[in-house]
């Protein structure tokens, strides 16, 4: 299986999502989706810029993980644009409720 970095450890997809990785993933897409999804809404998310978002914030563009970060912050816009409405400030708290921590 492959294995992908977490710390000073090497983990399969299994045991990073295992590990709370999917919610330390949503968590970092979410702090960065929030100030775009207020200020402009869910039109300015596509692809290219949800997936330059999670190159930054480490996952290669051959790393599956690219794809479940750029699916948070892409498939899940309107439910972040409804916590943002209901004045949820806690990135954590849209993540539980996209059931990702």
């Amino acid at each position: 299986a492959r294995k992908y970095l977490s710390g000073s450890s090497l983990l399969t997809q299994e045991e990073l999502h295992a590990a709370g990785f999917k919610c330390d993933v949503c968590i970092k897409a979410i702090n960065w989706a929030v100030p775009k999804i207020t200020k402009w809404g869910c039109g300015f998310v596509f692809g290219g810029l949800a997936t330059a978002f999670c190159n930054v914030i480490g996952f290669g563009p051959q790393d599956p993980l690219t794809w479940a970060c750029t699916g948070i912050v892409i498939g899940s816009c309107s439910v972040i644009l409804q916590q943002i409405r209901n004045r949820v400030a806690s990135s954590r708290v849209i993540c539980q409720k996209l059931k990702a921590c």
